[in-house]
């Protein structure tokens, strides 16, 4: 039920129907389909064992400073004091590697983790993961530059 003062029911009437949101017929239909015929328990259970298996690959490459839940599609790299979290994430960049620093998911700025968030999903093959993965331990083995400093 929804209540409006008089003189706007007109006005409510049509902004609900034009936001009311759901999914076509034809996706619907494919979706029921997949769950008759156990294509979606399949893709399902194929999605969690790469994301496992892509979970597993992260802690191979960067060891312990790496946490998360296992099965999640993403983790976090724990950082050094030496290394600010914002620094990091433009020397990623800078080295074709997008992360996220752990500031954009925090409740409260003054508990702010030093760490950023790794997205292992978006590689479409898990080669480019281990590339991306292994970019970001050189990173961590290199000692920061001065940014913005001019000597």
């Amino acid at each position: 039920m929804l209540r409006a003062p008089p003189g706007w029911i007109d006005r409510v009437t049509g902004a609900v129907f034009a936001t009311a949101v759901m999914g076509t017929p034809l996706n619907i239909a494919a979706a029921a389909a997949w769950i008759q015929d156990g294509t979606a328990d399949r893709v399902i259970a194929w999605k969690r064992q790469e994301i496992k298996a892509r979970q597993q690959l992260a802690r191979t490459v960067l060891g312990d400073v790496v946490t998360g839940v296992p099965e999640s599609q993403h983790a976090w790299l724990q950082l050094p004091s030496r290394w600010p979290a914002d620094d990091f994430v433009r020397e990623a960049r800078q080295r074709g590697v997008l992360v996220t620093p752990g500031r954009e998911f925090a409740v409260a700025r003054h508990d702010t983790p030093n760490a950023v968030r790794i997205s292992l999903g978006p590689p479409a093959e898990r080669e480019s993961l281990r590339k991306a993965l292994t970019t970001l331990g050189d990173i961590l083995a290199d000692a920061p530059q001065a940014f913005g400093m001019t000597v």
